[in-house]
Formats: structure tokens, C-alpha cells, sequence
């Protein structure tokens, strides 16, 4: 249980730093964010949460769907 809540918190704060680069309009955050969702998809595999584990896997397919969308009008404006 230790090495979850552990996990859990490092996810937060991933998270939290992906928002914040998503705010700046940077894809970066799109990176972060994956990060603490794959990071939570483990906490709830060792918890046994499927829930928060097939949550996290549709937030990470989110996140990818968002890189691709920002880049592909990233390319648009130039």
C-alpha cells in the first residue's frame, strides 16, 4: 500500500506540472499528463481498482489524441 500512495502522489504532482504546461500551450503538458495517468493505471493495478485503471487508460488515449490534434494545427497556422 505504501509504494501506491507513493505512486499516487508522484502521479499528482506529474499532473499537475502537465496542467501547467498545457496552460503555457506547450505539448509538453500532453507528456506530463501521460506520465501521471500511466503512473495512477499502476496505482490502481496494485490496489485493484479497475475503474481507476481503464480511467487512466482513456485519459492516456486523451492525451495522445490531444499531442496529435495540437500539432497537426500547429502545421495549419504555418
Amino acid at each position: 500500500m505504501i509504494l501506491s500512495d507513493e505512486l499516487g502522489w508522484i502521479a499528482n504532482f506529474t499532473l499537475v506540472v502537465g496542467a501547467l504546461y498545457i496552460i503555457k500551450k506547450s505539448t509538453w503538458g500532453f507528456i506530463f499528463q501521460i506520465m501521471g495517468c500511466i503512473l495512477y493505471l499502476v496505482v490502481g493495478l496494485l490496489i485493484g481498482l479497475s475503474s481507476v485503471t481503464w480511467m487512466e487508460a482513456g485519459f492516456i488515449f486523451m492525451n495522445l489524441y490531444g499531442i496529435y490534434k495540437w500539432r497537426k494545427d500547429a502545421y495549419k497556422e504555418t
